[in-house]
């Protein structure tokens, strides 16, 4: 029975959805702008929780992606000193920002290939080693190329 029911469900995912996303370039076309959040196995993406803006068009499509959190992270150490263990626990708060300038080319019904730029930012004030107290702002910035498909429903 469960065999049954997993392929009628996988059925109905698979081939359910080709008869609302026939014509997504119409759909597409006819859409002035999408919102949603990104999402992933990405530290950047977890932590700073971007919303996306779409402006969808039936050949491209051009997105902002913006996002920022924090991210606390807690250190103990343990030193033996005069006879005795003592243990210092230390919380650091890292700001994390994400900001991409996305775009999307498709050459057929929902294949695409999308495009973009993509700045992260990992900031932190007072980052504390021994004596000295330093301001840390690492950023990358990022090229992305790939291939997707992208149905756009009714």
């Amino acid at each position: 029975m469960k065999k049954i029911i997993s392929i009628l469900c996988l059925s109905f995912l698979f081939c359910g959805g080709l008869a609302f996303a026939a014509d997504s370039a119409s759909n597409r076309k006819d859409m002035s702008v999408r919102l949603g959040m990104k999402t992933g196995l990405h530290l950047m993406y977890l932590v700073s929780a971007p919303f996306v803006l779409e402006f969808p068009g039936e050949d491209f499509t051009f997105g902002l992606v913006y996002g920022s959190g924090k991210l606390e992270t807690t250190t103990t150490s343990t030193t033996y000193s005069s006879g005795a263990y003592v243990t210092t626990k230390t919380t650091d708060t890292w700001k994390f920002s994400t900001t991409e300038l996305t775009g999307r080319y498709y050459f057929g019904n929902s294949f695409n290939v999308p495009f973009g730029v993509a700045m992260y930012n990992i900031h932190k004030d007072d980052f504390k080693t021994g004596a000295a107290v330093y301001s840390i702002d690492y950023t990358v910035t990022q090229l992305n190329v790939g291939l997707g498909n992208d149905w756009t429903f009714n």
